[in-house]
């Protein structure tokens, strides 16, 4: 069984029900985020790991294994033979509960160990043709999961809490129209992002940082687990071609790390415009940036990092949340941005334009901002890895995003990418902002 500290949750499916697959994790989020959930799938095996080795320890150490029925999944020798057997052995030494999801028409009665189990949707209706529609399926599906989940977290004497008001209603519902969330300063719940720690050392160790960095790790934004297209089919030839990625769930600074947080860390102000202490910092390189990280994880035992350039993308369009905008937060770059045309050739307090559909602030212009990615120009058409993306495993800039107070306004689209040398560029136009990666 997994960690006393959260509920591990395997997922066996075909490649060939993928689609299912994402709709499920992304109906998941609600209960992966206020019931301590670690999914993991294939998808997530870590590059340059064995594969088989890292899909039967994380089956080995699941409390609940989900086995997405089809008639893809039912012909498949390895999802058969090796998952769901696996599975059902640890299911019948109470090792595991294994819950069979229907996806679609199959003849999965057939198979005895699965009909003699309770699945998901109760009726036995698969999710392809429920009545009243898929998203009902799996609104049910979570709804059902989560009393299973409430159940074993007492059982095994974990906390736990009421699902969230919106999870009574329909899933979709909260996802579409439930509140923004934020790291709450004494309650790290949403992103079990410190181990095994509790939220009472959380509470001691982040009262005595310094209050701007209290604040920075207060104004850290959720970002759920989500698929979006990357790229542009309009933009710059590095924008193309658009391509799926998929990312596990992450936070984000709500703002750009200021000139105040970077004091208190680094000891000295290195930027151009001063007359504000919530300026963005800028005229810092990449590598200096990988200084600050290191000393504010050693102060803070957080795991702060510069966003990929797929999580910085999917944060400025919005998450799951997106509107398809042109800039982050809306169409019209005057609202949400300061760039050539409205910046009066300096940068702005962080937080004074438009917010983005996730509360996200001066995703587009102001600065640009370092992302931890090697640029290359054509890396898009060579992506290999499009769950959770690192970007070429070498090269000789790092990628910037965003657009700046002193570029066009073309620029600050949310898909527009730019370079600058990690060591030694350090020009008035690039900050950066934070993540926090869960794993």
């Amino acid at each position: 069984m997994s960690n006393l500290n959260y509920t591990s949750i395997f997922i066996a499916y075909a490649r060939k029900d993928q689609s299912y697959l994402d709709a499920l994790i992304t109906h998941l989020v609600p209960l992966q985020r206020n019931k301590n959930l670690a999914i993991w799938y294939d998808g997530l095996i870590t590059p340059g790991a064995f594969w088989e080795d890292d899909i039967r320890r994380h089956l080995d150490q699941a409390d609940f294994v989900l086995v997405l029925v089809s008639a893809n999944s039912l012909a498949s020798s390895y999802f058969w033979n090796t998952e769901v057997t696996r599975a059902l052995e640890r299911h019948r030494k109470k090792e595991t509960v294994v819950i069979p999801i229907i996806l679609s028409d199959c003849a999965w009665e057939y198979e005895q160990e699965l009909s003699q189990l309770q699945v998901l949707p109760k009726e036995g209706k698969p999710i392809s043709r429920y009545m009243g529609g898929e998203a009902l399926a799996y609104t049910k599906v979570v709804k059902a999961l989560g009393q299973y989940i409430e159940r074993e977290q007492k059982e095994r004497g974990k906390p736990t809490r009421p699902l969230l008001a919106g999870i009574s209603k329909s899933i979709t519902d909260f996802i579409e129209n439930g509140p923004y969330d934020t790291v709450d300063l004494f309650n790290t719940r949403l992103l079990n992002i410190n181990g095994n720690r509790s939220d009472q050392q959380n509470k001691i160790e982040i009262s005595h940082l310094p209050p701007s960095i209290q604040k920075l790790v207060k104004d850290q934004v959720s970002i759920a687990t989500g698929t979006f297209d990357m790229g542009s089919r309009l933009g710059n030839q590095d924008e193309q071609p658009v391509h799926s990625v998929i990312l596990s769930s992450f936070s984000i600074g709500k703002y750009l790390v200021t000139q105040e947080q970077w004091k208190a860390i680094m000891g000295s102000n290195p930027s151009h415009f001063r007359n504000n202490v919530n300026l963005p910092v800028e005229n810092i390189s990449w590598l200096e940036i990988q200084q600050f990280i290191k000393k504010l994880n050693n102060l803070t035992s957080y795991r702060f990092s510069l966003p990929t350039e797929a999580q910085w993308e999917f944060a400025a369009r919005g998450g799951i949340k997106s509107q398809r905008y042109r800039y982050a937060g809306g169409n019209n770059v005057n609202t949400v941005a300061y760039y050539r045309g409205n910046s009066q050739k300096r940068t702005w307090p962080v937080g004074k334009k438009e917010a983005n559909e996730l509360g996200l602030y001066d995703m587009s212009g102001n600065v640009w901002e370092w992302c931890n990615d090697y640029y290359k120009r054509d890396y898009y058409n060579f992506i290999e890895y499009k769950q959770n993306p690192q970007g070429p495993s070498q090269g000789v800039h790092r990628v910037v995003r965003g657009g700046a107070w002193n570029f066009i306004e073309d620029t600050c689209r949310v898909s527009a990418r730019d370079k600058h040398h990690p060591a030694s560029t350090k020009y008035s136009y690039i900050g950066f902002r934070l993540v926090i990666n869960k794993q």
